[in-house]
């Protein structure tokens, strides 16, 4: 057999005791280093405690929040102020006057007044009809404002009067 009479070679993967050592001396000589760097930071980097001032705040507006959202107060949401006369007499006045327009139309339409207001259309709200004879019609309306009449032997330009310009005016 044949047997090797040469020097024997270290094995090209392993590395020896002195080498790992030095190795294993630098990685700890660097984090120590970082550790320095971390400790001699300014104040300002390093995370600040929350003061108990803060912590009270956060308390009470979370309480506060929840009241709101549950609550629900009133002074959170307040009523819309009353509507004056003359502008809920305006509006009366709307109503009844877009009802008279639509019974006229069926009026010219149809070539007779309706038996009630649904004939003539959707009602816009509880406008009283009444038929006093075959071309002429009674509406009346009762609201916030009062009660309004309008007979349809008068002209609906005059009962409507200056409702418009009021309503647009806001009263």
């Amino acid at each position: 057999m044949n047997t090797s009479s040469g020097p024997k070679r270290p094995d090209k993967g392993r590395v020896s005791g002195k080498e790992m050592a030095n190795v294993l001396a630098d990685v700890l000589k660097d984090q120590n280093e970082k550790a320095k760097r971390r400790q001699d930071l300014p104040s300002d980097k390093k995370r600040r405690k929350t003061s108990p001032v803060t912590w009270v705040a956060l308390v009470g507006f979370s309480i506060f929040s929840a009241y709101i959202w549950i609550v629900s107060p009133s002074w959170l949401d307040p009523a819309p102020p009353a509507i004056s006369s003359t502008l809920a007499d305006a509006g009366l006045r709307m109503e009844v006057f877009q009802q008279a327009v639509l019974i006229e139309e069926f009026l010219e339409n149809e070539g007779r007044l309706p038996n009630d207001l649904s004939e003539a259309g959707d009602p816009f709200s509880a406008v009283d009809y009444n038929r006093i004879d075959a071309r002429a019609y009674r509406l009346s309306f009762a609201g916030q404002g009062g009660r309004v009449e309008y007979v349809s032997t008068e002209p609906l330009d005059a009962f409507l009067g200056n409702s418009l310009q009021v309503i647009r005016q806001g009263g």
